[in-house]
């Protein structure tokens, strides 16, 4: 599967000119927290996982570095990738359950 290897010239712009409020409001972030970020992802800098992880106020957090291999990707969007859609969700859901149960006992 292929993707656009161009650029989004508006969205890129409204992202970078943003970028300052984000980072400053990282802190603000309290609630748990469900963060993946593949190693070789082509569209978003692996670094940007620490930058957020290291960022946000949240305890709870669960950090899940993956590296999909195999086929021809980008490594983004990760749930659209049929070979890693059922573990990523499984993963996903494991971790909501977890603190709905957590939240309602």
């Amino acid at each position: 599967m292929d993707s656009y290897k161009g650029i989004y010239l508006k969205q890129s712009l409204s992202l970078i000119w943003n970028l300052k409020f984000i980072y400053k409001d990282l802190p603000k972030i309290s609630e748990p927290i469900f963060l993946m970020h593949d190693k070789n992802d082509k569209t978003v800098p692996f670094k940007n996982l620490e930058i957020i992880s290291k960022g946000i106020a949240s305890v709870n957090k669960c950090v899940n570095i993956v590296e999909m291999k195999g086929g021809k990707h980008t490594h983004h969007s990760l749930l659209m990738y049929r070979s890693v859609q059922e573990d990523y969700t499984k993963r996903i859901l494991n971790f909501m359950e977890a603190r709905y149960d957590h939240e309602t006992n």
